[in-house]
């Protein structure tokens, strides 16, 4: 990881201050966090919990849902993914609203 976050500096595209990474431009940000929703997607609602309300993801999470729409011939998994998050919770309002914004983004 270390030489990765190296190279990442070398290239410009990252610098680190403190134990935090801060990206040069916020789309790098953005498929980073979009990176991470994809490795968590058996578990989406439960690692979104504490970061769905923080403006920096939104667009991570527009990507995501981007993404299970591209990778898949058919909406299936991105239906999959849309309902296994708790709607009886006002808080996933806010996922499920970004998601549909995935459609047309």
């Amino acid at each position: 990881m270390m030489s990765e976050n190296n190279d990442l500096k070398k290239q410009g595209i990252c610098t680190s201050n403190q134990n935090r990474i801060q990206f040069s431009h916020d789309l790098y940000g953005d498929w980073t966090r979009q990176q991470c929703l994809i490795s968590h997607s058996s578990d989406v609602s439960i690692y979104l919990m504490p970061r769905y309300d923080s403006p920096l993801w939104h667009r991570g999470i527009r990507l995501f849902g981007l993404s299970l729409l591209e990778q898949y011939q058919d909406p299936s998994e991105y239906l999959k993914v849309f309902f296994s998050i708790q709607k009886d919770k006002n808080e996933f309002t806010t996922i499920h609203d970004l998601l549909l914004e995935s459609i047309i983004f």
